[in-house]
């Protein structure tokens, strides 16, 4: 099986300013030419196939109306980010039944192939390689010294580094191939996993990991948005939750099963269940930043990864099966009303997701090896 994996690289600390400069024009025009590729052939997208629209009939055109002073290559990128762009924005709306809305590119990125950057290895005393922009347009080429660090040298070692690379103001960031081995066969080495706010992750297993995000989340909510503070304070909070992630033992599993939580935040404020003041903190406690991680951390390990149905875990006895609203008499405290089995409530909601799966119609083949 083959994962793909990015590594960021900052240089801020150690580029000059003409170069820094440099790269903050560069994005700027590379954006304005996404956003009229956009406005002209968003209507076209998925239809015409994205190599068509990189041909010089399409660009040349851009190139000639728009003024811009990017060469063609760089173009060419921009027309492909703002082809995926569109696709992504218009494949979301269908998916969740919503209306499409046109994407906007800020400036804040740009995909660069080959045949606009090199990666060597010169004669370097303090950094241990270089990225060279070249072919930007108006003869712009910037030499980016690099510091390898633990991440990166990890995927390096393990995978194949592509050729494109990501700029933004502050960092290159890389992608890797790497191959990791066919998933493990079923073997009842099997884990539910209930995600929530006030603990990160509890599991059927009776363990539970981050404790302290909920005072973390409403830290956060405390601090003036968009402010320094507030920025490392999200910072500390995605280091905390990878940090408690990577202590579930996926290496000695062969499943893991969580809950499908889409648009369960949207729904929350729909429903207005929680007060205002929680809903706050919701605002800021991403569920698919923990879903993504736990399954980068599956696909790393060989772990099957599967999602279930939310409805009623919280609720649903994992001993006889009995659902009730009574059964959570709070946060932390789960007492069936039927034949009194007695649990952590999130515990026991890790039950039930893992026993879900297992006896659904697509856990078929996990059954004989079950808990």
């Amino acid at each position: 099986m083959k994962i793909n994996r990015s590594s960021k690289i900052h240089f801020t600390k150690w580029l000059t300013a003409t170069k820094q400069g440099q790269i903050d024009v560069f994005l700027v025009e590379y954006a304005r030419i996404v956003n009229l590729f956009i406005i002209a052939y968003e209507d076209q997208i998925p239809d015409v196939k994205k190599m068509e629209l990189l041909y010089a009939k399409y660009t040349q055109p851009m190139i000639t109306g728009s003024g811009t002073w990017l060469s063609a290559r760089s173009v060419k990128h921009a027309f492909q980010e703002g082809y995926g762009m569109v696709q992504g924005a218009k494949s979301n709306a269908k998916d969740d039944d919503k209306k499409y809305y046109r994407p906007v590119h800020y400036g804040k990125k740009a995909v660069l192939s080959s045949n606009n950057n090199t990666q060597d290895v010169p004669n370097l005393t303090n950094f241990d390689f270089m990225v060279t922009l070249g072919s930007l347009g108006n003869k712009i080429k910037i030499a980016i010294p690099l510091k390898k660090h633990k991440q990166f040298i990890k995927w390096d070692t393990l995978g194949k580094r592509s050729s494109t690379v990501t700029l933004t103001r502050e960092y290159v960031m890389f992608s890797f191939e790497i191959e990791t081995g066919e998933k493990k066969e079923p073997d009842g080495r099997y884990l539910g996993i209930d995600i929530g706010m006030n603990i990160l992750a509890a599991t059927s297993m009776g363990d539970m990991f981050g404790e302290e995000l909920r005072s973390m989340l409403d830290q956060l909510a405390n601090k003036k948005q968009y402010s320094k503070g507030y920025y490392r304070k999200k910072e500390e909070i995605k280091e905390y939750i990878n940090y408690q992630l990577k202590k579930i033992p996926l290496s000695e599993l062969t499943l893991v099963v969580v809950e499908k939580l889409k648009n369960l935040k949207h729904k929350t404020k729909l429903k207005r269940r929680l007060s205002k003041n929680v809903r706050r903190v919701i605002s800021n406690w991403c569920y698919r930043q923990v879903l993504d991680r736990i399954q980068m951390l599956c696909e790393e390990n060989r772990v099957s990864f599967r999602s279930v149905p939310a409805y009623y875990t919280s609720q649903e006895c994992a001993s006889c099966g009995y659902i009730d609203k009574k059964n959570r008499l709070s946060q932390s405290e789960f007492i069936c009303q039927s034949c009194g089995h007695t649990d952590n409530a999130d515990l026991n909601a890790s039950k039930n997701i893992l026993n879900r799966f297992i006896t659904g119609p697509y856990g078929a083949s996990y059954q004989l090896n079950s808990f």
